[in-house]
């Protein structure tokens, strides 16, 4: 009988360790979705004070970004339409990082001198097909 009651007691522990876990790991994600959006706000408002990008809706990208997103373009927009298409924006350009993050590394912030969050800005705008070429001159 003092067995089956330790056992219960412990299998009782669990499950409320459990629930507790549970509970600060949703917290966690929202601190983490809050984090990261805070983060994709900044990478734009970056470009837009950079001149790389005017904040229209869509953003507009300028030509010579477009131009060396070119190659990854078809890939950016065939995973949205395949995957991405059902996330929010946020989730969206989180999974742009996860399957493009080193790509854009090599081909888009180094040469550019861009940081990662603009650079995810400006491939989840090539992906949905909403970046339009402007002259970097014509931003204000």
């Amino acid at each position: 009988m003092t067995t089956a009651w330790f056992v219960a007691f412990r299998i009782a522990t669990m499950i409320s360790q459990i629930g507790y876990h549970t509970a600060e790991i949703t917290a966690l994600r929202a601190d983490f979705k809050q984090a990261w959006q805070f983060q994709m706000e900044g990478g734009e408002l970056s470009l837009i004070r950079r001149g790389v990008a005017q904040r229209n809706s869509p953003i507009e990208v300028d030509e010579k970004t477009l131009t060396q997103m070119s190659g990854y373009a078809d890939n950016l927009k065939e995973f949205y339409r395949t995957t991405g298409a059902k996330m929010n924006a946020n989730e969206l350009r989180f999974a742009i990082y996860e399957n493009f993050g080193q790509a854009l590394i090599e081909t888009l912030c180094i040469p550019l001198g861009l940081n990662l969050s603009e650079c995810i800005v400006i491939a989840c705008a090539v992906a949905k097909g909403v970046a339009k070429g402007h002259p970097v001159e014509d931003v204000v």
